[in-house]
């Protein structure tokens, strides 16, 4: 009797996701053996990653994957048995193959799948077999049907991710209904109501909200995975740009365990890449130009993580060129985006940040890999659309820090609801540092606009409206008058700002989405949101308001 396995989808992907495992495994370790050839551990166990790629691509009928494993596992097994020396042109095979590797097991569920061409990788193969006079029809190995099912079994405790990010939809849909609730129960009409039934509804309000917050937490918590998942690629893009470029790079990383959501690491891996390409590439000096500056001929290249309450804040830093403070500014003058009389008036930091203007460099030519200026506005759009910002710090000769702040989730972000001329707008609870009540006795006044007294410290305030074009501009100042006004501090660049609304609110949970395409350029405004009245409620992005005085 002859027994037909049916291929599913599932099975497929199941196969794509322990590929992905051991390709990622793989990688590390080929940086290992590249680093240390003789060490038999990464060697052995770069060797069982291939064949357990090959064995389960045999038993999905996989052609060109199985193929192209078993000939790495043949490479894999010379030089592990000795009969191969690890070289330079070995280990370029080994990570053109697991580069093929991954582009077609990224393809291997689509129905269309199409079959990749491995005949020159397989003569390069060869060739090498050959030149260590070793070459031998390869051998084809059994392959334990039965691990492939434990396996398998193994696997179906995973829940596919599709999945938790339809319960985390239902979610969000359940905090705007609670949001809707709350605002009910708070209306005039329904206060004036004294009766048991009010009571227990209120009651019910507030039970509802404690479990959808409990609710959303826990679900929340199912789609965090580790940054590490993106530090581990790092390492092979800084060896590639390295060994084109002639650089000598060390590259650090640091606070992998800090967890994010899923979502959003997809959003941050291109913005990631493209800052370290940016790094090696222009930031990083030629050895011979380090050691004449008195540096050490490796340049190091640090990559951090840690979290602050509900964002994770990514460093990345290099001990470079720096940033040319009198070339930032020469370009901007070039370029007529600032007058003189502004840029001298300008902090050194908002200068160093112009480079996140569009098409803004101050390299004379870019390069194949990267090209500091170019392309780093769409880093700090592409930030921004996950509900980010992106800072820049660095002197000449001594290197460059970036700075990103990014939310731990990108479903459900606390707010502070405020209104200004009749309208609601909502701020990030995370840019705020605090909320305040200030007499308008004791605002001062100055040449280049008002301000308060705030911790000892001088704090310059600023209207909301104003800033967003939908009030004049007036003195806030009223000697002898107690009447109050709601003041919110906020830190922008370091610097940190009053912003003056008619009223504050409240505090909120709430879905917030970014803006089409076409609404995307208005810097003031980082998302929108539905309110529990159904209104839409736009959110205040406090990197993009022009607090210039």
């Amino acid at each position: 009797m002859t027994y037909v396995i049916k291929i599913t989808p599932e099975m497929k992907r199941q196969f794509r996701s322990e590929t992905t495992e051991h390709l990622n495994s793989l990688e590390q370790l080929l940086m290992v053996i590249e680093k240390e050839p003789r060490n038999q551990e990464a060697i052995h166990s770069a060797f069982r990653d291939i064949h357990s790629i090959k064995g389960n691509s045999d038993y999905l009928g996989i052609k060109d994957i199985n193929i192209l494993s078993h000939e790495l596992e043949d490479l894999m097994d010379e030089f592990r048995s000795g009969r191969i020396h690890i070289g330079d042109d070995v280990l370029a095979v080994l990570f053109n193959g697991l580069d093929l590797l991954r582009d077609m097991n990224r393809r291997v569920v689509n129905e269309d799948y199409e079959e990749t061409d491995i005949s020159e990788i397989q003569t390069r193969i060869h060739r090498i077999k050959t030149l260590f006079g070793k070459e031998s029809p390869g051998k084809k190995a059994e392959v334990s049907y039965s691990d492939i099912f434990y396996s398998v079994l193994e696997q179906e405790i995973k829940v596919d991710i599709n999945k938790i990010d339809q319960f985390i939809n239902h979610i969000s849909e359940l905090v705007i209904t609670k949001n809707t609730l709350n605002f009910l129960t708070e209306l005039d009409f329904f206060r004036e109501q004294h009766t048991k039934r009010s009571g227990e509804l209120k009651k019910v309000a507030g039970d509802m909200s404690r479990i959808t917050n409990n609710l959303q937490a826990d679900v929340m918590s199912l789609r965090l995975v580790k940054i590490n998942t993106v530090f581990e690629r790092l390492p092979r893009i800084v060896r590639d740009i390295s060994y084109r470029s002639g650089k000598q790079i060390e590259l650090s990383l640091s606070g992998g365990e800090t967890e994010i959501d899923r979502k959003t690491i997809e959003q941050l891996i291109d913005p990631l890449i493209h800052l370290i390409r940016n790094s090696v590439d222009h930031g990083i000096e030629p050895p011979n130009e380090r050691v004449r500056k008195g540096k050490p001929e490796s340049g190091v290249v640090t990559v951090s993580s840690r979290q602050e309450g509900n964002h994770a804040v990514i460093e990345v830093m290099d001990d470079g060129k720096g940033l040319d403070i009198d070339k930032i500014r020469q370009e901007a003058l070039k370029r007529k985006i600032f007058t003189e009389d502004t840029l001298v008036s300008m902090r050194e930091e908002e200068i160093l940040n112009l480079i996140f203007l569009p098409g803004f460099t101050t390299q004379p030519e870019a390069t194949k890999t990267s090209g500091r200026g170019v392309g780093l506005d769409v880093v700090k759009n592409n930030i921004k659309m996950i509900g980010g910002n992106i800072t820049l710090s660095g002197s000449k000769d001594i290197g460059t820090r970036v700075k990103v702040r990014i939310p731990v989730s990108m479903a459900v972000t606390d707010v502070l609801l405020t209104e200004v001329a009749g309208r609601q707008y909502a701020f990030p609870f995370s840019s705020i540092l605090k909320t305040v009540k200030v007499k308008k006795k004791d605002i001062h006044g100055l040449k280049k606009g008002e301000f308060i007294l705030f911790s000892g410290t001088v704090l310059g305030i600023r209207c909301l409206g104003e800033l967003l074009e939908i009030s004049d501009k007036e003195s806030l100042r009223q000697k002898g008058s107690d009447e109050e006004i709601s003041v919110i501090v906020i830190s922008v660049q370091n610097q940190n700002i009053g912003i003056v609304v008619d009223k504050i609110l409240k505090r909120e949970s709430m879905l917030i989405k970014p803006l089409e395409k076409y609404l995307a350029g208005i810097k003031e405004f980082s998302g929108a949101a539905l309110s529990g009245n159904g209104s839409v409620v736009l959110v205040i992005d406090p990197m993009g308001l022009k607090l210039e005085t």
